[in-house]
């Protein structure tokens, strides 16, 4: 009988629950204990502990006094980081993927993201799709596996801050992808990779500016 590899166990462990996580099918706030969830995901408590501080070190969970777990809300002064990351990974990515996406998803994304741009929808959860699929486009379209996991992973830790009282600016942000989908569609590295890091440059400014009259 085979014995089991207990550091692909503990891996393994440790993939499921960032995932949750980063996903937030447990939530920033929530507070659990080793055992229920050790229950929850049907592991044993080994691999699981090792699993939890490792995300502790990562600064995804905390341990309480009393040895329950909580999911840490990212602040704002982690998201105003993760924003300087990205601009800096989704930029190149831009400029990697001019030229390459596919003109079917281009021609996709620039319909769904006109009806924004121009104001002729306002519908909130509409366009957080269309912002994940454009930006996951891109990133994807860049060819570089890596450079992709991690700009995907960026913009799952920056949606654990929770930011739902931001007004929405979708016209503003649709005209933007506008320009990074025209750059990309006509091959320009060079513009692609300018228009993603105004994008980005504007996305931290409306942040900060909503924070200072907050």
């Amino acid at each position: 009988m085979s014995v089991p590899d207990r550091s692909n166990i503990s891996e393994q462990t440790y993939q499921r629950l960032r995932s949750m996580i980063l996903e937030q099918e447990l939530g920033p706030g929530t507070i659990v204990t080793e055992r229920r969830l050790a229950e929850a995901i049907s592991i044993s408590r080994t691999p699981l502990r090792a699993a939890l501080n490792r995300l502790n070190g990562e600064g995804l969970v905390e341990r309480l006094t009393n040895g329950s777990v909580v999911i840490r809300a990212v602040t704002i002064d982690e998201l105003l980081d993760i924003l300087f990351v990205r601009r800096l990974l989704e930029s190149e990515a831009a400029g990697l993927a001019a030229g390459q996406m596919s003109p079917t998803l281009l021609e996709t994304l620039q319909h769904t993201n006109e009806a924004f741009r121009t104001g002729q929808s306002a519908d909130f959860d509409g366009f957080w799709q269309l912002d994940d699929c454009f930006h996951d486009a891109v990133a994807e379209a860049c060819g570089r596996p890596l450079l992709t996991r991690l700009i995907q992973d960026l913009r799952r830790q920056a949606r654990m801050c929770n930011l739902r009282r931001m007004p929405p600016t979708f016209a503003a942000q649709g005209a933007e992808h506008a320009v990074v989908l025209a750059a990309i569609a006509a091959g320009d590295a060079a513009a692609a990779r300018t228009a993603m890091g105004e994008h980005l440059d504007n996305v931290r400014q409306r942040l900060v500016s909503w924070l200072s009259r907050a």
